[in-house]
């Protein structure tokens, strides 16, 4: 390792104060594993549901279809909205 005054020094785990401590997983990994996993869970789960319970195929497998075919127009109009209100004022 290369010793200089301009770098970081490494806080160590250790009783070596220049030995790197074992890394784990930062708050926001482990926000985007369960986000990602739940998301899986989620179309896994509903599309088994409708496959087997209301007997659907294709694109009618998706969970809540009808609210994710509206949610851009949604998205648009609350951001129409919100920009209105900011111009008002």
């Amino acid at each position: 390792m290369w010793e200089t005054q301009y770098a970081c020094a490494i806080s160590g785990g250790g009783s070596d104060p220049g030995e790197p401590t074992a890394g784990g997983l930062s708050i926001g990994s482990i926000l985007c594993i369960i986000f990602f996993c739940s998301t899986f869970l989620y179309i896994a789960i509903g599309m088994g549901i409708k496959y087997k319970k209301y007997d659907a195929r294709g694109v009618d497998m998706i969970p809540n279809i009808d609210f994710w075919r509206e949610l851009p127009g949604l998205m648009k109009d609350g951001f129409n909205f919100i920009v209105s209100k900011v111009k008002r004022t």
